[in-house]
């Protein structure tokens, strides 16, 4: 359960080399999350005239509402999130910037909202923040100004007895927060929820929700139109697809790398950027971050690999290059094992150790994600991720055990 205080935290601590680009790359790209998956849903919405965005990161998605709007007001609890948009958008002036307590929208005059827009956000807070935003939002939008707003579902699997989670939850989600707690808090505040559109996000798991509401102009609609889309993340992987189809790449030739063309070629932009020393671990893992973040996945990869190659104890290069095949979606298998590589150098190491249990479950390793998330609760008692994870691996044990009479088939 992500409280206010872990998320400022995490995302003040947070890598933000790659200005958070890393989380479109199963759709190709951002600009292709944009054009294939948020534009569609969003055209009918834009262009507005006061447009209002909760928890920007680095500006993801705000460089595309920009020109959309005659004014945009950009909003977030971690200062290093505002500061680094309002160095990114300086030359905008029809943009303002504010730092808030993490559900306070008092610096947003009221009647003066035509769109609120928050993508990949919002999904990590809990219903007390959602309820708190969206009573607001009904006076901080005008009369038939909408919203189009990315949150979590996955308190849906709540147990009503426990109240503990029945799914892992994988992607730090807001635990408590449902879609159809959404509804529900639309209408305390007199808005009306349009539609929900109920997602998968990595997994089969319908762990989130994309809410389009508005605030009535006469009286709110009582209906909403619910589809669970259990193939968002399949959307995805065809954009990724066609973007690369219709991708030319200019100028990829091998220099100074002492690589095969073709294989870890980089552009002579890119390495003008850096120094760069083919047999210094450091070096090559710095190359990876930077064509990571011009997303040349292919030749990433093959600089990260040889970073953990040059130095393998290095934790941070294990976990990085981890980090990237599992938010690429490249192989499971090869982060597990960066990961593994990782806590070998620091076995305590929570986040990560969270990490490898919840690939466990992504991989139908339960006995081994067990041990893990058991491991966690050593290390810190009172973990609730792990906890919640916990529970759900032995109940799909106990099932497992109940439906084949044994603990159920599992390689190491």
């Amino acid at each position: 359960m992500p409280t206010l205080k872990e998320n400022r935290e995490q995302w003040t601590r947070y890598d933000w080399s790659e200005g958070g680009d890393e989380w479109s790359s199963v759709w190709g790209g951002t600009d292709s999350l944009w054009y294939a998956t948020l534009l569609p849903r969003l055209h009918g919405l834009i262009p507005a005239g006061h447009i209002l965005e909760i928890a920007p990161g680095f500006g993801r998605c705000t460089q595309y509402l920009v020109p959309h709007c005659e004014r945009l007001t950009l909003l977030d609890l971690t200062e290093r999130c505002i500061e680094a948009c309002r160095e990114r958008f300086r030359e905008h002036h029809h943009v303002s910037y504010h730092i808030n307590d993490g559900r306070s929208l008092d610096a947003v005059e009221d009647n003066s909202v035509d769109l609120v827009f928050s993508w990949d956000s919002l999904v990590h807070v809990e219903q007390d923040v959602m309820r708190a935003y969206i009573s607001q939002l009904g006076r901080k939008l005008r009369p038939g100004g909408a919203g189009f707003i990315h949150h979590s579902n996955i308190g849906a699997f709540r147990d009503r007895k426990t109240g503990t989670l029945t799914v892992p939850n994988s992607h730090w989600r807001g635990a408590t927060m449902s879609a159809r707690l959404f509804r529900e808090y639309c209408e305390e505040a007199g808005l009306s929820c349009h539609a929900q559109e109920i997602i998968n996000w990595g997994n089969e798991v319908l762990s989130d929700c994309i809410s389009l509401f508005s605030r009535p102009e006469r009286s709110a609609v009582s209906r909403t139109e619910i589809f669970e889309n259990r193939l968002f993340m399949d959307e995805a992987a065809r954009a990724k697809h066609t973007a690369g189809l219709y991708r030319i790449t200019k100028g990829a030739e091998a220099s100074m790398t002492g690589e095969p063309p073709g294989k870890t070629a980089v552009p002579a932009e890119i390495l003008s950027k850096i120094g760069f020393d083919p047999s210094d671990a450091a070096s090559r893992h710095r190359m990876g971050l930077l064509l990571a973040s011009q997303d040349l996945t292919e030749q990433a990869v093959g600089h990260f690999q040889e970073a953990v190659r040059l130095d393998p104890r290095n934790f941070e290069y294990q976990r990085r290059f981890g980090d990237f095949l599992l938010s690429r979606q490249i192989s499971l298998q090869e982060a597990l094992k960066c990961y593994i590589s990782a806590l070998a150098v620091d076995p305590s190491h929570v986040e990560t150790l969270m990490i490898v249990g919840n690939i466990c479950v992504a991989l139908k390793k339960f006995v081994n994600a067990a041990a893990v998330y058991r491991r966690v609760l050593e290390l810190e008692p009172g973990n609730p991720d792990a906890a919640c994870s916990l529970e759900a691996v032995e109940a799909r044990l106990r099932a497992d055990t109940a439906a084949t009479g044994d603990g159920g088939s599992e390689g190491a």
